[in-house]
């Protein structure tokens, strides 16, 4: 049964979800809020640079550990498959700790897939499945190309 539209909100309108928003952006990416906090905005700015280029990396880096979790082969594949599983557990909470970070100095934390596809400077791996010595390397050098843009941020 239909109701009288009186312009007061009912209980049941208040508890509906609101779907279908559309709206814009409040913050670009690249941008500062503007924070009462002691570091000046140049040099924040320099670091949520820095920061995202570590998270975006870091974010592939999981991505590969996760790949190649579920592509391990051979007689060593068990103690493989969970280590790489472990190590990719381990990339999600460093993940958090370097998003939360640009969000704290201010900045836009980089968390689009394609975007972060598209920042990246891992190379990206073939499609298939390789041999089990390359997929290793594969991690050691993504971990050494992280090593040096911490170094360079520090």
């Amino acid at each position: 049964m239909p109701t009288q539209n009186t312009g007061k909100i009912t209980q049941v309108d208040a508890s509906q979800p609101l779907l279908h928003q559309h709206g814009y952006e409040i913050q670009q990416y690249g941008t500062l809020r503007d924070l009462p906090i002691v570091i000046d905005p140049s040099a924040r700015s320099e670091s949520c640079t820095l920061v995202n280029q570590i998270l975006a990396d870091t974010i592939i880096l999981y991505h590969l550990y996760k790949k190649h979790h579920w592509l391990m082969r051979g007689h060593t594949f068990y103690q493989l498959h969970l280590l790489l599983d472990k190590h990719a557990s381990e990339q999600i909470e460093l993940i958090d700790a370097l998003g939360e970070r640009v969000q704290t100095l201010g900045g836009v934390a980089i968390a689009d897939p394609r975007h972060v596809a598209e920042v990246t400077k891992i190379k990206r791996p073939p499609n298939g499945v390789e041999e089990v010595p390359v997929m290793l390397s594969r991690l050691l050098e993504a971990h050494e190309l992280i090593v040096g843009e911490l170094r360079v941020a520090i």
